[in-house]
């Protein structure tokens, strides 16, 4: 496991220890962890990933609607999301090749510097709110 994912995993097994699944990827030259869980809004349970590697870079991926973009909704999402993207410095939207849409937030983080904390912050402080404020009109466009 790499340097900033035994940070996270150190830091979730004290707050929370069954609120992720721990997926090491094997035979993988970024030595890549993948932190599984949900996020409720709503009344909807979202799957979001933590994608900790060696790279400078901790992913938050949430994964919105999946399979919901199709040939007859695509332009109205993506105009939603687009101006999204433009309004939210930290985060960013994207349709899936699957028809997902999904959430991005990207932290750059040296192993040094990783604070664990920051991604939970990020997921509960501006995610979270974010969503549970606009869920309902991207749930509309599908």
């Amino acid at each position: 496991m790499n340097t900033k994912a035994e940070k996270f995993k150190a830091y979730i097994d004290k707050v929370d220890p069954k609120a992720f699944t721990v997926n090491e990827m094997k035979d993988d030259e970024r030595h890549s962890v993948a932190f599984q869980s949900g996020i409720e809004v709503k009344g909807q349970r979202l799957p979001f990933l933590v994608l900790i590697d060696d790279s400078i870079y901790v992913m938050l991926r949430i994964f919105v609607a999946t399979g919901v973009v199709n040939d007859g909704n695509k332009a109205a999402i993506y105009d939603f999301i687009n101006q999204g993207n433009k309004e939210y410095k930290v985060f960013k939207f994207y349709i899936s090749d699957n028809g997902d849409i999904v959430l991005d937030i990207c932290l750059p983080a040296t192993d040094d510097a990783f604070d664990p904390q920051l991604v939970d912050a990020m997921i509960r402080q501006v995610a979270y709110p974010y969503l549970n404020d606009n869920l309902t009109s991207i749930l509309e466009k599908v």
